[in-house]
């Protein structure tokens, strides 16, 4: 992931009037713990741990590679990318807890959302 050349997180970060002091929204998402370290926010549950920016847009996107899938496994789309991860990934709770865009491409899933959804 590449952040902006221009983007300050700090402005941002106050603009949207978050501070070391914000609490952070984990009743939306039940079984994941959200750290805040500056424009950094990493997400960890009972499948490990995934580390995302906060964009200039406010959103922020997470990413999943699978480089071990085998050629006769099957490929990760839009439809199926719950069943392969299963309930109880954080991608999984993150999308079911608030709104977010999928995208998946081969051994790829993807996720972007607000960081507001995630943090107060």
């Amino acid at each position: 992931m590449k952040k902006a050349d221009n983007f300050d997180a700090k402005q941002w970060l106050t603009e949207n009037k978050i501070t070391t002091q914000s609490r952070l929204n984990e009743n939306k998402i039940p079984g994941v713990d959200v750290d805040v370290d500056g424009d950094m926010v990493t997400f960890s549950g009972d499948s490990g741990d995934y580390d995302g920016f906060i964009e200039a847009d406010g959103t922020i996107r997470i990413e999943l590679f699978f480089p071990d899938m085998e050629e006769d496994e099957e490929e990760i789309n839009d439809y199926n990318w719950k069943d392969i991860l299963g309930p109880d990934h954080v991608f999984v709770k993150i999308a079911d807890s608030i709104p977010t865009k999928v995208d998946t491409e081969g051994d790829a899933v993807a996720i972007t959302f607000k960081a507001s959804d995630v943090i107060e």
